[in-house]
């Protein structure tokens, strides 16, 4: 199954998130727009949103509020009726996790580039995405070390990014084009692994693929 180890997965304080709502948000560099006026979604836990838009349309920036990487903008967000303006960006990162469209790949093992050093049963997630064909279609081990992403090609760097993501519980997952370099295989699978991050999480999709609009709840055009 595809969702393997999915059911136990490592564990840390955060914020238990059903709901996130956006109200009149604008964000803008340098007083150059990045959003349209007035930006308002209502995001539930147990749905899939892909969020589509054109590149420059704020796709990224968005992530980035939600992560409290960027601060200046105006209107309100709330996570379960609490303003993120007053959430630490610790309290954040440990309640959404987010998978860009080409993962960091860090010099170290395979291991810790997916466990970033935290003690996560990595064993149990080598399953996901078939990863452990990869592991040895490369002739590597978890233990085997890494230089920089040129010492993977882009699916191995989204699957290590993608099972980096989900290994860790969080109440929402942002997934940034996860499927650009992921053969058709391995994107059924990607879909069969959020369907079940959904039933407990709010899980949103950046994508300009056909296949995202196919397994989305909603979707939002920017």
């Amino acid at each position: 199954s595809t969702s393997r180890g999915l059911g136990d997965v490592y564990k840390r304080q955060q914020m238990d998130i059903s709901k996130i709502e956006i109200k009149d948000v604008n964000f803008s560099y340098k007083d150059v727009k990045v959003y349209r006026k007035n930006l308002n979604m209502y995001l539930e836990k147990g749905s899939i949103y892909l969020i589509k838009g054109k590149n420059g349309s704020g796709k990224s920036t968005l992530a980035g509020i939600l992560l409290k990487i960027w601060n200046d903008f105006s209107g309100t967000i709330l996570l379960d009726g609490k303003s993120i303006t007053n959430l630490s960006r610790e309290i954040l990162t440990e309640t959404i996790g987010i998978c860009f469209q080409k993962p960091p790949i860090f010099r170290d093992t395979i291991r810790n580039n997916i466990a970033l050093n935290d003690s996560i049963p990595v064993e149990k997630y080598i399953s996901l995405l078939s990863f452990y064909k990869d592991l040895e279609e490369m002739g590597r081990t978890l233990e085997s070390e890494l230089i920089d992403t040129g010492s993977v090609s882009g699916g191995q760097a989204q699957k290590i990014g993608i099972i980096r993501t989900v290994c860790r519980e969080r109440s929402v997952y942002i997934f940034d084009e996860p499927t650009s370099n992921l053969d058709s295989v391995s994107k059924k699978e990607f879909y069969d692994i959020i369907e079940h991050l959904k039933q407990n999480s709010i899980v949103i999709l950046f994508s300009h693929e056909a296949d995202a609009e196919k397994n989305a709840d909603f979707i939002i055009e920017l």
